[in-house]
């Protein structure tokens, strides 16, 4: 089992192997040229420093890998690689927090049937603007 990394730490890691060094170095890391690879530029490039990398960027580098197949990208058989637990977009730390998906159905739902407006012919979007002094016209 592969250890639990932050996003950043997992760019780091990411670095570190693919410069096949035994642990990280800066300097290594910032001379690093994946920016002109022969293949196109690494997708973690910007990020290789400590700059936060958002999800999407390890689910667009798995399907690069993947041959730019997106639907094999859940059936990846490199369990061991740095990026295997974001293969999927997201954070594997966030799992379980938020809102359920028939939670969130209901909210959508009520939204649809809830009044217009508290205020006769008004409309919310009217009501705040008039609240916060906004001209209908801007």
């Amino acid at each position: 089992m592969i250890k639990k990394l932050t996003p950043t730490e997992t760019v780091r890691a990411y670095c570190t192997q693919c410069l096949g060094l035994t642990q990280f170095n800066a300097e290594a890391v910032r001379d690093c040229q994946g920016d002109q690879a022969f293949s196109g530029p690494c997708p973690f490039f910007p990020y290789r420093l400590g700059k936060r990398p958002p999800v999407r960027v390890f689910r667009a580098f798995c399907i690069d890998c993947m041959g730019g197949q997106p639907r094999l990208v859940k059936d990846c058989p490199a369990t061991t690689c740095e990026v295997f637990p974001y293969r999927m977009g997201k954070n594997p730390a966030k799992k379980g927090q938020g809102a359920s998906t028939e939670s969130m159905k209901r909210v959508r739902e009520s939204r649809k049937t809830a009044p217009e407006s508290t205020l006769p012919g008004q409309s919310i979007g009217n009501y705040r603007k008039a609240a916060l002094g906004w001209e209908s016209g801007r």
